[in-house]
């Protein structure tokens, strides 16, 4: 589990170290990944695709991905989580605070972002997030 949060979310962020640091893992380590609401995190839309290349680096082939995003309108307040596998049918979340939505991502954004992935099916939930299920 690695938290980027924290990171993210603070005032001194520098995107050129954080991409460097951010993830280091071998090549094809992971079967799966969960990212809650990483890339609407992202402080500077352009982190988006190089963390998606990087996510792709680190998992194997046939690895599933869980992605949520937001779909409420830019600068829109939303809640930010930290999700926790407290069991093999149980996961946590713990709540974050609020912070204001940058940019969403629709179907297509995210299909670009993940252009080297397959797979991908989209599911709206009812309380505005878009969960996305990818493979790798």
């Amino acid at each position: 589990s690695e938290d980027l949060f924290p990171e993210l979310s603070g005032p001194d962020f520098q995107a050129e170290s954080f991409m460097e640091r951010a993830l280091e893992y071998p090549a094809g380590l992971f079967d799966g990944v969960l990212c809650w609401d990483l890339f609407d995190l992202l402080p500077d839309p352009a982190l988006a695709q190089p963390l998606a290349n990087r996510l792709s680096e680190i998992t194997r082939t046939g690895a599933g991905l869980l992605l949520f995003f937001h779909t409420a309108e830019p600068a829109t307040a939303v809640t930010a989580y930290r999700s926790q596998i407290s069991s093999a049918e149980a996961l946590e979340l713990f709540q974050r605070g609020e912070y204001r939505l940058k940019r969403p991502y629709n179907n297509r954004n995210i299909e670009n972002l993940f252009r080297e992935f397959h797979g991908l099916k989209f599911f709206l939930a009812k309380d505005g997030l878009r969960e996305v299920l990818v493979v790798r």
